[in-house]
């Protein structure tokens, strides 16, 4: 706790060099007044600076908070000093659009009783309010957060919460008439600091709000003090990790590919991965979670700096098969570099605010795909939307084999394949595959994983080729 003399200001960022400048003139203009002030008041003719709690021993801090006015949601980490060095702030998550609220637990240290008067914050999510607690409700509270840090604590009866008002940088009159939370002298009470959680998935919320009190006997002084709520936004269901990588697929092999889902906010998870339209050639297992498994995400999280609590999670293996024979004869993956995103049904309904898993491989086969730079791919150079741009390169297939233009993705490309070759060379044709960009094209857009060209192996049964775009437009 410290004396606000003068009273400070909840810190402020600023973006360009003229702030800074700005914010230093003030702070030097701030100390130049309060020392004519403080001269004015300790000379002869005024009157004496009475001196602060924070002078008289038992009275250095105003509100004591028996634990921390950090909030602490998980016991673990108190135990484990070196994860509390590299993260002094505990984060609990929470789903965006959620509320959420911390209550602590304070006692009134000071010499006489104390008015909590309002609050200042950064974040326009937050509100505070203040109330007094008797003494075996306190005791309770006391005792299960200290057993359970982010439980949510109990009352024998709902406290008189008193809303605070938030504390303006110039002084509203009508806010000098509103009544504080009066504590008396020893007596106990919590300040519950509460949320809408209004960011994005991955943020936080920066939820630090400075406290404001005054002694009830002496209203010209002023004290404040920080606390300091760490919140996370995470989505209900997540995936890690988000791609995996299958590698080569031969004829008649079969891949797999795992995943852990998992979720920081929920301790039951109902969900189904799908691929729409189906693929029989990938079949989905889930299981819950093994403790090895389970471990090693959470060490693979905190390796990466996303950690979290686990409160769920399952183990989700992907099965590929190059081919599968069926009702519909035979059927084969396509060859070249494949991707399968999966859609996520949460709680019986498909949601898309839920990235799904992805799984890519290459399928091996009896098309080469241009040469080793080309990597399976359509590789075009950074190019500019005004100007054409074009790429070709060679696919070398069986002379037995015919090969057509199927699809495209994304649809403003312009796509010729043809035959180069006249004659078999060591029984192979060579065609060419030209992909091209018009100039000044609407849309225009970097390519990404959805967008390939799809070549058709004429016959019985017939077979794909899927060849991606990869290229960034500046």
């Amino acid at each position: 706790m410290q004396s606000s003399d003068p009273i400070p200001a909840v810190p402020k960022r600023f973006g360009n060099r003229a702030a800074v400048q700005y914010a230093i003139a003030m702070a030097l203009l701030v100390a130049v007044v309060g020392g004519i002030t403080w001269w004015k008041l300790n000379s002869r003719g005024g009157s004496t600076v009475k001196k602060t709690a924070g002078d008289k021993g038992k009275g250095k801090d105003v509100l004591s908070f028996p634990h921390s006015n950090i909030a602490v949601w998980y016991k673990n980490q108190d135990a484990d000093p070196e994860a509390k060095e590299k993260e002094p702030i505990q984060f609990k998550d929470f789903e965006p659009g959620t509320k959420g609220h911390y209550d602590f637990l304070f006692k009134n240290v000071f010499d006489g009783d104390v008015d909590i008067v309002s609050y200042a914050s950064t974040c326009d999510c937050a509100n505070v309010k203040a109330c007094v607690l008797p003494a075996d409700d306190w005791q309770r509270a006391l005792k299960l957060q200290a057993s359970d840090p982010g439980a949510t604590l109990l009352y024998a009866r709902e406290p008189g919460w008193h809303d605070l008002p938030i504390r303006k940088e110039k002084p509203d009159p009508d806010q000098a008439s509103l009544p504080g939370v009066r504590v008396k002298a020893g007596e106990v009470g919590v300040i519950r600091v509460a949320w809408t959680a209004n960011k994005a998935p991955g943020q936080e919320l920066r939820i630090y709000p400075y406290i404001y009190v005054q002694p009830a006997s002496d209203q010209s002084r002023l004290f404040f003090m920080p606390l300091n709520v760490g919140v996370k936004m995470r989505l209900p269901l997540q995936f890690y990790p988000p791609r995996a990588v299958t590698g080569a697929v031969t004829p008649g092999s079969i891949r797999t590919a795992k995943f852990i889902a998992w979720s920081a906010t929920r301790d039951k998870l109902d969900f189904e991965l799908l691929l729409v339209p189906p693929d029989p050639l990938f079949s989905i297992e889930t299981k819950p979670s093994s403790a090895k498994a389970h471990a090693a995400l959470k060490a693979e999280l905190t390796k990466l700096g996303l950690g979290s609590h686990i409160a769920a999670a399952f183990e989700v293996t992907v099965t590929v098969r190059e081919s599968l024979k069926g009702s519909r004869g035979l059927q084969q993956l396509e060859q070249g570099v494949f991707f399968r995103k999966f859609q996520v049904k949460f709680n019986g309904q498909f949601d898309e605010s839920i990235p799904g898993p992805e799984v890519v491989g290459r399928v091996e086969g009896d098309i080469q795909i241009g040469g080793t730079d080309d990597k399976g791919k359509i590789r075009f150079k950074p190019f500019e939307a005004q100007a054409e741009t074009r790429k070709t390169i060679h696919l070398a297939a069986d002379a037995k084999f015919v090969l057509q233009h199927h699809s495209h993705k994304p649809d403003w490309i312009k796509v010729r394949l043809e035959r180069e070759t006249k004659k078999p060379a060591d029984g192979q044709h060579l065609w060419l595959l030209e992909v091209t960009i018009p100039a000044n094209t609407l849309d225009v857009r970097s390519f990404d994983e959805r967008d390939a060209v799809v070549v058709r192996i004429a016959g019985t049964p017939e077979r794909f080729v899927r060849i991606p775009l990869e290229g960034v437009v500046r």
